[in-house]
């Protein structure tokens, strides 16, 4: 279990980010009693994926539609992006 500021750190984000794309859908984390966000394998996995996400260029509606739970939702939102990268890559 990490705190946000590990997970912030570990990322190389700021916690306001990591607060961000909670906050749109696009990760999913846990509060302990006192309300605090904890970090456990699932999400620090699930926080860096939407790291890569996004650095590949999906904005953070594109990256929650590729995280919600339905695989087909996921796959709609990543074919949708490499068509339009392709298109992008065609008309240089």
């Amino acid at each position: 279990m990490k705190t946000i500021g590990e997970v912030a750190v570990e990322l190389g984000v700021e916690a306001h980010v990591l607060r961000h794309w909670e906050d749109v859908g696009a990760l999913t984390v846990r509060r302990d009693g006192n309300g605090y966000r904890i970090y456990d394998d699932s999400a620090l996995e699930q926080a860096h994926t939407v790291l890569k996400l996004r650095r590949v260029g999906l904005s953070l509606p594109e990256v929650a539609a590729a995280m919600a739970p339905t695989k087909s939702a996921a796959q709609a939102v990543v074919k949708a992006k490499i068509a339009a990268l392709k298109d992008e890559v065609v008309h240089r």
